[in-house]
């Protein structure tokens, strides 16, 4: 009779673990259709027009030309290119040169 109970005992053990591990395996495969699905939205989205109209829209501007300084041996700073501020956007509304 004991024997009975500690077989009944042990698969029913068996089963919970089965059913649980039947669970994880379902949200594991969901969690992985997710990662797939946002893994396709980074790569869709990541075009350059699609870049530069999120940047448009978040309201940032093209950089103007850019320089850099180069250090000579001696310690001395050469200033190379032509720095030019970026443009400044225009307001929607305001008037000619309040942008």
């Amino acid at each position: 009779m004991l024997t009975t109970i500690g077989l009944l005992v042990l698969n029913t053990a068996i089963a919970v673990n089965s059913l649980r591990a039947t669970e994880l395996r379902t949200a594991n495969a969901e969690k992985a259709e997710e990662v797939q699905e946002l893994e396709q939205q980074v790569v869709s989205g990541n075009t350059p027009a699609q870049l530069a109209a999120a940047a448009v829209a978040a309201g940032l501007v093209p950089a103007g030309a850019a320089g850099h300084l180069v250090l000579g041996e001696d310690g001395a700073a050469v200033l190379r290119g032509a720095p030019e501020p970026a443009p400044v956007p225009e307001t929607p509304g305001a008037p000619e040169g309040e942008g």
